[in-house]
């Protein structure tokens, strides 16, 4: 493999998503499912426009986002380091190519597992973004039609993948093959001052399970 596609691939194996804690008057004011759904959507779509609903209010969101960038962030310097270089002037840019692409992928369905007074499980089917489509049809012909001479460092090839990333995130698109299903992952939600919330537990577990799929899959 190619140094070129060793460092792209690396990359997309780091996009992971990972998912965070909200806040938590007193019946729980969605159902389980409901809440996981809204949950989802504030962490992958940065939509807070049902958030108030699982306990998180307005003046809780600059927290939330505030935690989502140092997810991405961290996930920005994974990258860094998987490619083993050390100038950091393509954070900024690796962060937004993280948050752009997690964004894209879509909440299925949610199911109900188990549902008990204060405790409930549910099922997350996930449609994830072709990563290897936009890989070998937008990124691979660029890089590699490039002039290796006037490529030479990795740090070139890495500004190089960052811009063509940043060019054409329109072009990233879900998977669509009927033949490949939606990942799916368990979520616990705890019920707190009548709200579902997800406890820490499952958010461990989310960032193993995407994490663990994404670079499997690559």
């Amino acid at each position: 493999m190619s140094i070129v596609r060793k460092m792209v691939w690396i990359a997309a194996s780091v996009m992971i998503l990972a998912v965070i804690a909200g806040c938590g008057d007193t019946q729980p004011k969605t159902t389980p499912e409901q809440a996981a759904m809204i949950f989802c959507n504030v962490v992958l779509k940065k939509d807070f426009s049902e958030a108030e609903k699982i306990g998180i209010k307005k003046e809780d969101q600059p927290q939330w986002e505030e935690e989502r960038n140092k997810i991405f962030r961290n996930s920005a310097i994974k990258i860094l380091q998987a490619w083993k270089i050390k100038d950091t002037k393509n954070i900024d840019s690796l962060m937004l190519i993280v948050e752009k692409s997690t964004n894209k992928m879509e909440v299925i369905k949610v199911d109900s597992m188990s549902t008990q007074p204060t405790i409930a499980v549910v099922k997350v089917s996930v449609r994830d973004v072709d990563l290897t489509k936009f890989m070998d049809e937008v990124i691979f012909p660029v890089l590699e039609n490039e002039d290796p001479n006037k490529l030479g460092s990795k740090e070139n090839i890495a500004s190089l993948f960052v811009q063509t990333f940043e060019q054409n995130m329109d072009k990233i698109t879900l998977v669509k093959d009927a033949d490949v299903e939606p990942f799916e992952m368990i979520l616990t939600l705890d019920e707190k001052s009548g709200y579902w919330q997800a406890d820490k537990g499952s958010i461990s577990f989310l960032l193993r399970m995407v994490g663990d799929h994404h670079s499997t899959k690559n």
